[in-house]
């Protein structure tokens, strides 16, 4: 695992993210009070909290999702505690594929996760391929 200390260190962590994650590994760059929110209309649509709740995401998105890339393309951060990407996320269903743009937005307090917000730009064409 990384000494992650800034947000370029934890987005290069979680580009290595998988299946295999496991709470005691995710609570190295989660905090306890971390806050995901993910888009209502998803289904995996809602709010997760700390670790588990992290571990619980990857779990349920990796599991619907095959074959899922997350190519990231641009990396902004403020130099103290913030960070915003952009990348193109790709992956099928049976019901079909999809490759569209995504930002996430990140705030980390003392070298974790505090906060991740997660956009797409096309949340119904996500929510139909997993119906």
């Amino acid at each position: 695992m990384l000494d992650i200390t800034d947000p370029q260190q934890i987005l290069a962590k979680l580009a290595t993210v998988d299946l295999s994650i496991t709470i005691e590994q995710a609570a190295k760059f989660v905090a306890p009070d971390c806050v995901i929110r993910e888009a209502e209309s998803l289904p995996y649509g809602g709010t997760y909290h700390g670790p588990e709740g992290f571990v619980h995401l990857v779990h349920t998105v990796f599991g619907l999702w095959q074959d899922c890339t997350l190519d990231i393309k641009n990396v902004w951060t403020d130099g103290i505690d913030r960070m915003i990407h952009y990348s193109q996320m790709s992956g099928h269903t049976a019901k079909g594929a999809f490759s569209m743009p995504m930002v996430e937005y990140y705030r980390v307090v003392d070298g974790k996760m505090a906060e991740i917000t997660i956009l797409y730009f096309d949340t119904k064409l996500l929510a139909n391929l997993a119906d």
